[in-house]
């Protein structure tokens, strides 16, 4: 063993050496490690809010947001973890806690929606507290809801123009 062990994923397995690089085997083949640039980044791992109440929580990301539940981990009998998917990446709730509270002003996701104008009647409908009503920009529009806990949420809308649509 040449370092702190570490699991790249499930096929890709390996040790960080010493020197900082990464010595890692794949299928039994151990693979030549280059120097690890800055913090060795490798994707985002998830994006998370802390919440107090996973019963409203399920309701709001779950049945309103319409997310699929991805997993659920129990901590000392009850919920302490949920997660769902979005379009491939992780949405990630844990119970709020001395060290993670509920805040609007923390960080926050900003999730892609198709029709931001039918996506704002819908979260209207369910009583959802819209933060910041839609907002109009050269290239896509934005509103800002909040969960249960008062975390928020963005919703977004690329233009037609937008550089990621080839605007």
């Amino acid at each position: 063993m040449h370092g702190a062990p570490c699991c790249v994923n499930d096929e890709l397995k390996g040790f960080v050496r010493a020197d900082g690089r990464l010595e890692s085997w794949a299928n039994g083949a151990i693979l030549a490690g280059t120097p690890m640039k800055g913090i060795g980044l490798k994707e985002l791992a998830f994006v998370g809010y802390p919440v107090t109440d996973f019963s409203k929580a399920r309701q709001f990301y779950g049945e309103i947001l319409g997310l699929k539940e991805s997993l659920a981990l129990e901590h000392e009998g009850e919920l302490g973890w949920l997660e769902y998917d979005l379009a491939g990446q992780t949405l990630a709730l844990a119970k709020a806690s001395d060290q993670w509270k509920p805040d609007p002003n923390g960080g926050g996701a900003c999730l892609e929606v198709e029709d931001l104008d039918r996506a704002v009647v819908h979260l209207r409908e369910h009583g959802v507290r819209i933060a910041m009503d839609i907002q109009d920009y050269p290239a896509c529009r934005i509103a800002l809801v909040a969960d249960p806990d008062g975390n928020t949420l963005a919703l977004h809308q690329r233009k037609a123009n937008h550089p990621e649509r080839g605007g």
